[in-house]
C-alpha cells in the first residue's frame, strides 16, 4: 500500500529516522533516444520502484527551452509497511535533451525508513505511554521488525537501481 502524506503522519510522534543508505545512488544515460526516457520518465520510475504511477508525487518541477530542453523534477512516494512504520522514496530526474531527441538522463535515488509511535490522544502523551513505546515496545519487539524492513529496504534499493538501468536500456 502506498499513500501521499507528509513523512511526518501524526501531529505528535515518536519518530526514528533510519538513512538506509549514506549516499543516493544515481543512474545516468547518455546518447540516443533520451527523449523516450524522458517522455515516460514516471512510468520509468514507478515500475523501478515497484509502485502504481498515481502514487509517485511530483513536487517540484523546473523547464528550460534553449537549444536543448532541461527538465528537472523531484518526486516523493511514501510506502506504508505496517501502522508504525513507512519507506520514503526521494527521486530527482533531471535531463537534457536536443531536437533529434538524444541526451543525458540522470535518476538519483534515496530511501529512507521512518518508524512513527502516535502520540495524539491524551493517554499517549503519558510518560508511561512513552517508556512503553519507546523501552519496552520497541527494544524487545519491534526492533527485530526493523531490521527486517531495513533489510528489505537494501534489497528494495538494489532491485530499484537494476530495474531502473534494464528500463533504461533502450
Amino acid at each position: 500500500m502506498v499513500f501521499l502524506k507528509p513523512p511526518i503522519l501524526y501531529t505528535a510522534a515518536i519518530v526514528r529516522k533510519i538513512d538506509l543508505i549514506i549516499h543516493p545512488i544515481v543512474v545516468e544515460y547518455e546518447g540516443p533516444n533520451a527523449s523516450i526516457i524522458v517522455k515516460n520518465r514516471e512510468k520509468l520510475i514507478a515500475g523501478a520502484l515497484e509502485i502504481k504511477e498515481e502514487d509517485l508525487a511530483r513536487f517540484e518541477t523546473s523547464v528550460k527551452r534553449k537549444e536543448k530542453e532541461e527538465i528537472s523534477e523531484k518526486f516523493r512516494a511514501l510506502i506504508k509497511l505496517d501502522n508504525f512504520s513507512y519507506y520514503l522514496a526521494e527521486i530527482e530526474f533531471s535531463s537534457s535533451v536536443d531536437e533529434t531527441g538524444s541526451g543525458k538522463v540522470k535518476i538519483t535515488f534515496k530511501l529512507t525508513l521512518f518508524v512513527e509511535f502516535p502520540m495524539e490522544e491524551r493517554y499517549q502523551q503519558s510518560i508511561v505511554y512513552r517508556f512503553f513505546m519507546d523501552k519496552i515496545f520497541y527494544e524487545l519487539y519491534y526492533k527485530k521488525i526493523v531490521e527486517k524492513y531495513v533489510e528489505k529496504g537494501k534489497e528494495k534499493i538494489i532491485r530499484f537501481e537494476r530495474r531502473l538501468k534494464e528500463l533504461m536500456k533502450i
